[in-house]
C-alpha cells in the first residue's frame, strides 16, 4: 500500500551537510560549495530502501523530501564543516576548510513547500556570519561579522576588538553559521 505522510517540525537552525556522506573520503570541488547548493541537497528528494512502515507492518521503498513550510523572520544556517575519516581502527573528525560561497541576498522560494509560496515574501538579507579560524574541529577561534544594514557596513567582532571590515573579508571567511533576516515588503496602498 502506498501512502503519503506529512509532518511538520519547527526549526530555529537548519544544519546543512557539505558532503554527501559524513563517513567517506570525498574530494570537494570548490564550485559545488555554495549555500544554495547545500539547500538544494537538503530539500532534494531522497529514496530510502527497506523503510519499515508502522501502519503496514512491512518494509518498503519510500521517498523523503524536506522543505521549508513557513518562512521564518530570521533564518540561521549551520554548515557542518567536518567529516569522519579513518585513522587506524577508529574514525576521527576532519575539518572541511573549503570556501563556501553565500549570497548577500537569499531567496528561499526554491526550498519552500509549494502550497506556501504566495503567502509571504521569501527573500532575505544577510546580517551576520560566524566564522571558524583554525585547521581542526577541536581547536581554533570563532569570530562574528555583523552588518549595519542601513549603512551597508560590516564589522568584525573578535573578543575585545570590534572593527570595520570590507564585505570582501566577510564573503571570503570560513563561514560556520549564516544569519539571514526576511525582507519586509510594505504593501502599496
Amino acid at each position: 500500500m502506498l501512502g503519503t505522510e506529512v509532518s511538520y517540525t519547527n526549526f530555529i537552525i537548519i544544519s546543512l551537510l557539505l558532503c554527501n556522506n559524513l563517513f567517506a573520503d570525498e574530494s570537494f570541488p570548490s564550485s559545488s560549495f555554495s549555500l544554495e547548493n547545500c539547500l538544494w541537497r537538503f530539500t532534494h528528494s531522497e529514496t530510502l530502501s527497506n523503510f519499515y512502515c508502522d501502519k503496514c507492518q512491512m518494509s518498503m521503498t519510500a521517498n523523503i523530501k524536506l522543505t521549508i513550510s513557513q518562512a521564518p523572520i530570521v533564518a540561521c544556517f549551520h554548515l557542518k564543516r567536518f567529516q569522519y575519516v579513518k585513522k587506524s581502527r577508529s574514525k576521527m573528525r576532519k575539518k572541511i576548510s573549503a570556501h563556501i560561497s553565500f549570497p548577500d541576498e537569499l531567496d528561499l522560494t526554491p526550498y519552500m513547500t509549494i502550497t506556501n509560496l504566495t503567502k509571504e515574501n521569501n527573500k532575505y538579507y544577510l546580517f551576520a556570519v560566524i566564522s571558524h579560524f583554525g585547521s581542526s574541529v577541536e581547536t581554533g577561534h570563532y569570530m562574528c561579522y555583523v552588518k549595519l544594514q542601513l549603512q551597508n557596513r560590516w564589522f568584525r567582532c573578535d573578543d575585545h576588538c570590534v572593527c570595520e571590515v570590507s564585505a570582501e573579508e566577510v564573503f571570503k571567511s570560513e563561514c560556520y553559521l549564516l544569519f539571514y533576516q526576511r525582507i519586509i515588503v510594505n504593501p502599496t496602498s
